[in-house]
């Protein structure tokens, strides 16, 4: 064994540490849903990311219309 002690061990140094934010990276978010459920959400997100988010949000609005029809309350909370 060396008698030599090394002082310069750890600590901060240039390019070292978890990289910072990217821009355009999706925010992660939990939810609870059956298996069926699920189903219908991965495919409708699949749409969403991949180039149809404008005609995701006409269908929305399509859906929030059909639900203010038929009087049935709707919230997202």
């Amino acid at each position: 064994m060396s008698s030599i002690k090394k002082n310069n061990r750890g600590g901060a140094r240039p390019g070292a540490g978890r990289p910072k934010k990217l821009q355009g990276v999706r925010k992660q978010h939990q939810l609870r849903a059956y298996d069926d459920e699920w189903e219908l959400i991965r495919e409708f997100s699949w749409f969403v990311k991949h180039g149809c988010k404008e005609d995701c949000a006409k269908l929305m609005t399509q859906l929030r219309k059909i639900r203010e029809e038929r009087n049935t309350p709707w919230t997202l909370t």
